[in-house]
């Protein structure tokens, strides 16, 4: 071997061993709990073993549940709990295989396994009637969550929700899918082998550049157990959501969606979906937060007051008082 061939194999191996130590580095990062949270631990019917977080709040305010969207975890709410009423009690949670939570279920997975851990949690860790609330992937989990456990259900907020017939009426999303598809098909292994150091997470994570949190993220985006989990359940959703998945059930819950502006500007017929899921419940409403995406509905400051707002009262009224009519407004 030449001089500069030999030069070109150690460069290239310290970049190697440099990349899988910043994926080791930031997977420890990522797996660090936050200060302002109680820690306690949830073993599922389905062998998972759930790291779960818990904000008590004033005896006689509400509860709220909170489950993450697709390749989130219970990280994700961190912003949103700044701004929630402290008199709520607030439990989040990490799905099975992202951040401290342990997958110990040795079936394929398929949506009924997430949805029995998140009502092992909602009956382990909660009192009385809950308000679950749900981002994007997370929306339909806590639906499905209602259909079995209503009666410790006070109702859905939904924030962006999955729908599983959105890929069938979207020609956008469906090919955004596929993408996505092509994406983590390989981004697990690349993660291993350190190449999250070269991931462009400034234009990933425009989104929440003005987020305290914004490191979390960055953390959690290099490391291979997020990515990994997330091509586990998407092997399963992506093609529930190519066959149509199934129609959204009637819960006898209230159910409100709150979307982002710009799902209302460029995806009109999403709101023929989220129409579905406040139809599906005993009342509710669709509120926008205008000029919010998908993601900053969670963290963007200014957005995530708005959604936090919205949340509290909504929770405010149904469990003091009786559920609104079905209605569409802004904020």
């Amino acid at each position: 071997m030449t001089s500069l061939g030999k030069v070109a194999g150690l460069l290239t191996g310290a970049l190697g061993v440099a990349g899988v130590g910043h994926q080791i580095y930031c997977s420890l990062r990522a797996k660090a709990d936050p200060p302002e949270l109680e820690r306690q631990q949830v073993i599922s019917p389905t062998g998972n073993i759930l790291a779960c977080y818990r904000r008590p709040g004033l005896p006689g305010g509400p509860t709220l549940l909170l489950e993450a969207g697709h390749i989130t975890t219970a990280m994700a709410w961190r912003q949103l709990l700044d701004h929630l009423d402290p008199t709520a009690t607030v439990v989040v949670y990490d799905r099975a295989g992202y951040r401290n939570s342990l997958r110990r279920n040795n079936e394929r997975y398929c949506i009924a396994e997430s949805v029995t851990d998140l009502v092992e949690v909602l009956t382990a860790l909660t009192d009385g009637p809950t308000v679950l609330v749900g981002h994007s992937f997370g929306g339909y989990l806590v639906h499905q969550a209602a259909r079995r456990v209503p009666e410790r259900v006070a109702g859905l907020i939904l924030l962006d929700p999955m729908h599983p017939r959105q890929l069938q009426l979207s020609r956008s999303q469906r090919a955004g899918a596929t993408q996505l598809d092509a994406t983590l098909m390989l981004a697990a292994a690349t993660m291993l082998l350190g190449g999250g150091a070269l991931l462009d997470k400034r234009g990933i994570l425009a989104f929440a550049q003005h987020s305290p949190y914004r490191q979390q993220l960055r953390w959690e985006l290099s490391s291979a157990s997020t990515w990994h989990t997330s091509r586990r359940e998407w092997s399963y959703v992506y093609p529930f959501m190519l066959d149509g998945g199934r129609p959204i059930e009637t819960v006898p819950v209230p159910i409100s969606v709150i979307a982002a502006g710009e799902t209302h500007e460029h995806l009109p017929e999403q709101f023929q979906l989220y129409e579905e899921y406040t139809g599906a419940g005993t009342g509710g409403a669709i509120t926008v937060v205008e000029g919010s995406s998908h993601l900053s509905l969670l963290h963007d400051p200014e957005h995530c007051a708005d959604v936090a707002k919205q949340i509290g009262a909504t929770a405010d009224e149904w469990t003091t008082g009786p559920a609104s009519g079905t209605a569409r407004e802004a904020v």
